[in-house]
């Protein structure tokens, strides 16, 4: 993630984590590491998030840095996954997603998919799709 990338708008909230892939339950999985310290982040206790400044200082010792969304902001991130393909090429279907949504839009981990960051308020229950 390139920082003159971010959004401002994302880049000064105190949201931020980074990462790193380990194994949980035989899954690949990305946990949460706190900026500052090494020790594990909590997704649902802003202390233990800290700058994107701090997140991309911390950087080089992870596998990435991440926006911890929560019910106090108002942003979603908006997965489509497996839509890249193996040319780096967005699928038809994501690009109109892509351009009907009109926001910062960047490529997952795993290189193979899209988030897009919107302001919105998610519906309650359930908020992941599909698998």
């Amino acid at each position: 993630m390139r920082q003159e990338n971010i959004p401002q708008e994302l880049a000064q909230r105190k949201q931020w984590v980074v990462w790193r892939y380990e194994e949980r339950d035989g899954k690949r999985t990305k946990v949460p590491y706190r900026t500052r310290g090494g020790a594990k982040a909590d997704p649902s206790r802003p202390a233990t998030w800290g700058t994107l400044e701090q997140a991309l200082a911390a950087a080089p010792h992870f596998d990435g840095i991440g926006f911890v969304v929560s019910d106090a902001d108002p942003y979603c991130g908006i997965d489509i996954d497996h839509c890249i393909d193996e040319h780096g090429a967005l699928a038809p279907e994501a690009s109109g997603i892509v351009g009907r949504l009109g926001s910062y839009t960047e490529i997952t981990p795993s290189g193979h998919g899209v988030r897009v960051w919107v302001r919105a308020a998610l519906p309650p229950g359930r908020r992941r799709r599909g698998t």
